[in-house]
């Protein structure tokens, strides 16, 4: 973690340096949306965005982008994407907002929440399709294909083998057999089966697995979904079976109402120290328990309640392409774009994204099941091609979301809910609250920006500072990579650029802190959580304009610092500021205070406030050599 400079003599350095100028640098107008890249003023290399949406920070594309290098050295690829609890979220308002990548990375249970075609091209007359077999390529009425798939990424049953082993328990072969199995466990003083419920989404998630496994399993079962994505009449019958199969995995201890309060890290905890035995999830998962327990952890298939057989779910990525790129002006991008997708289609392109964690197994012709003994229980399923996406409720989301931690509790019956979802399929979907209006896109520092100025106002201090997002999957403490699009904003959109964890709010701080503590601050930069990348990770501000040299060391970053009342930063002169809490060191503060309040409703009290949202482009000044 970064320390803040020591100040005494060299405050005074600073500070010389500060109010006497810098070295002479190239100034533009930096790109908001790369800060952080070294492309903010452009480059000679060719930029290619890709979206990458893999929810966890330490997901990159290290392995991918090698390949990528080895087949165009002049080309520089930049990931785009959201990371964070809020993807989904995210995700419906870049497309929304037609903010689209010029490679689109979805996964693959996200692809069906909205309508991304229209900004696709069509990779059917490609010959890079034909790596698949056909049974892996999605088409539409007219044949066009939007996506190519990437590896399998497989979700499963993940088991102690070892516990197993040492137990004497059977391997369960059958839903019911699962059931049976998780309540002899309980009765054995350890947790059968746990998942991890602390997160808004997952309870409706868990529903979502119950639902693949008795609606996607059959024929009958994908036609209604089917024609229930394209909004066709349906019976809800499907999903009260569903919910008849979760309310007898709740009445057998597999969910439980206190499974709410446990997170995925203490989940992760418990599978270690044996306090459970069974827990669900993809192979990373089961990687990461391997690598930190002397046990061995394996995957078990999913059942269904039905007589459908053991299944997986496929959680993988796919791929397409901007149509921007068909412009006539884009014509080169898009022959190097076209090359990249030809390369996730061989089997070395698939072994890269394999390699980056981006699934297990290769998807095109000739791929096969590694030996991997965690695969050994369910080898045949995934040989016999026994795996399925997850169904896609986001028509009921309002409802099945919170009602669904709700149900697990008890609270209300899963008659109330449907009847919910009817009147949804009835009267369509209620429209959210307009909070204000945004005048126009932010880039991602403006967005920054507005957030470190609904901090500063809402705790009343002179200061506030905020992380910025960055691409590649740099995102600073309490930090988010989204913003705002031209429109109406609503709760959804101060939830997603307010916070990267809904289960942890980012809350308000408080303090005084000195002139030359503030600028050693802002020298040091924001604080990235297992810091690789080398670069200086600048502060958003409010109540403070500034210069940012970004290619300078540490003590010489920053100058021409005036605060709001346009006097300059004085060292010796107390300042109070506000920050998000847990997102820096508090060295050099006084009188700190910890607030309730969060960043989010201080976000949607301006908003409320001001009803219009203007971008600010004038608080920071970027330069480099």
């Amino acid at each position: 973690m970064k320390k803040y400079i020591r100040y005494g003599v060299l405050a005074a350095v600073l500070m010389v340096f500060f109010l006497g100028g810098c070295k002479k640098e190239a100034t533009a107008e930096p790109d908001g949306n790369l800060i952080g890249s070294g492309l903010e003023f452009g480059t000679d290399q060719m930029v290619i965005t890709i979206s990458n949406e893999g929810e966890k920070r330490q997901y990159s594309l290290d392995h991918f982008t090698a390949a990528v290098r080895q087949r165009h050295p002049e080309v520089r690829l930049v990931q785009t994407g959201y990371a964070g609890s809020y993807e989904n979220l995210d995700h419906l308002a870049r497309v929304e907002g037609g903010d689209i990548s010029d490679i689109v990375m979805v996964k693959a249970g996200r692809k069906a929440m909205a309508a991304l075609s229209p900004y696709l091209m069509d990779l059917s007359a490609q010959a890079f399709p034909g790596n698949y077999n056909s049974s892996s390529l999605e088409k539409d009425s007219n044949g066009r294909i939007y996506y190519i798939p990437g590896p399998l990424s497989l979700n499963g049953i993940i088991y102690n083998k070892t516990l197993f082993e040492e137990r004497g328990w059977e391997i369960p072969k059958s839903y019911k057999e699962v059931l049976e199995l998780s309540q002899q466990i309980d009765n054995e003083n350890i947790r059968g089966h746990q998942y991890p419920m602390n997160n808004r989404s997952m309870p409706l998630y868990a529903y979502s697995v119950c639902g693949a496994l008795n609606i996607l399993t059959t024929p009958e079962g994908q036609n209604w979904h089917g024609r229930f994505l394209a909004g066709e009449e349906i019976s809800l019958d499907p999903m009260e079976k569903t919910f008849s199969d979760f309310e007898a995995m709740i009445e057998a201890g597999f969910f439980l109402p206190e499974d709410l309060d446990v997170d995925s890290d203490k989940r992760d905890e418990n599978m270690i120290q044996r306090k459970t035995a069974m827990t669900a999830g993809e192979a990373g998962t089961i990687r990461y328990f391997n690598e930190n327990s002397q046990d061995k952890f394996a995957f078990l298939p999913h059942y269904g309640s039905g007589d459908t057989g053991a299944w997986m779910l496929n959680l993988g990525f796919y791929f397409g392409a901007s149509k921007e790129l068909e412009k006539p002006d884009n014509a080169k991008k898009r022959q190097v774009v076209m090359d990249i997708l030809d390369l996730i289609s061989t089997e070395e392109g698939q072994q890269a994204l394999i390699e980056d964690g981006y699934g297990l197994i290769s998807s095109v012709r000739g791929g096969s099941v590694p030996d991997d003994p965690i695969l050994d229980e369910v080898r045949d399923v995934i040989a016999g091609g026994r795996y399925i996406m997850r169904p896609v409720f986001y028509t009921f989301q309002t409802v099945l979301e919170p009602g669904m931690a709700s149900f697990l509790k008890g609270e209300v019956t899963s008659e109330s809910l449907l009847e919910s979802c009817r009147e949804i399929l009835e009267q369509g979907p209620s429209q959210p609250e307009a909070l204000g209006i945004a005048e126009a896109d932010f880039t991602v520092l403006e967005t920054g920006i507005y957030k470190a100025a609904a901090l500063r106002q809402a705790t009343e201090t002179e200061v506030a500072l905020v992380g910025i997002g960055e691409v590649d999957k740099i995102v600073p403490k309490r930090a988010t990579f989204t913003k705002f699009y031209q429109g109406p904003v609503e709760a959804d959109d101060v939830m997603r650029i307010a916070d990267w964890n809904n289960d942890d709010p980012a809350r308000c701080s408080r303090a005084v802190v000195s002139g030359a503590t503030l600028l050693g601050i802002l020298e040091s930069g924001a604080v990235v959580e297992d810091e690789e990348s080398g670069h200086f990770h600048p502060y958003a501000v409010s109540g403070l304009t500034l210069t940012y040299h970004l290619d300078e060391p540490e003590g010489e970053r920053v100058s021409d610092v005036i605060c709001a009342d346009g006097s300059p930063l004085k060292p010796e002169k107390l300042y109070s500021i506000s920050w998000l809490q847990d997102a820096m060191p508090e060295e050099g503060f006084s009188e700190v205070e910890h607030l309730e309040l969060t960043l989010a409703e201080a976000m949607e009290m301006k908003i409320r406030e001001e009803q219009k949202l203007v971008p600010e482009r004038k608080a920071i000044t970027f330069k480099r050599q």
